[in-house]
């Protein structure tokens, strides 16, 4: 039976430790442009989730769970998008606390955790969460990534 995002979230108390853990995997990312959702890609597959509906384009997150457009049902693990389904600008996964995962371009593109839901949420073209609705590569019960 393959695990929800809660039970990804019960056994990963620290998505931020994943990230920090492989930080030299999302370097390839840095100084360029467009790889928002190569990154988001790259953390779930960190995880052991396929990704293989996610494209370099952002929109393509749409693909990997539900669309949700209140911002108060945000939980940490989610994906985070500016912009509108059909019409997303960047995403990002949320860690919580309000840190996000995501390539930022007000930071020469660079690839890390920041401190900036507040700027998805209130992005001018629009916000949305999409809840993923998580399939491992391996039909196994959920073994937290060893790294933790």
């Amino acid at each position: 039976m393959y695990p929800n995002i809660e039970e990804v979230r019960l056994h990963n108390p620290s998505f931020e430790q994943i990230f920090i853990e492989n930080k030299n995997a999302f370097k390839k990312y840095n100084g360029y442009m467009n790889n928002c959702a190569n990154t988001v890609k790259k953390f779930f597959s960190l995880l052991g989730v396929d990704t293989g509906k996610i494209t370099p384009w952002a929109d393509t997150i749409r693909n990997i769970g539900t669309v949700i457009r209140n911002p108060k049902e945000l939980k940490k693990g989610d994906i985070v998008a500016m912009g509108k389904p059909g019409d997303t600008w960047h995403v990002g996964v949320y860690f919580g606390d309000g840190k996000v995962l995501h390539q930022s371009a007000a930071r020469g593109y660079t690839v890390g955790v920041f401190n900036d839901i507040n700027a998805f949420i209130n992005h001018r073209r629009g916000f949305y969460i999409v809840r993923p609705q998580v399939n491992f590569l391996e039909e196994q019960s959920f073994v937290a990534p060893s790294i933790l």
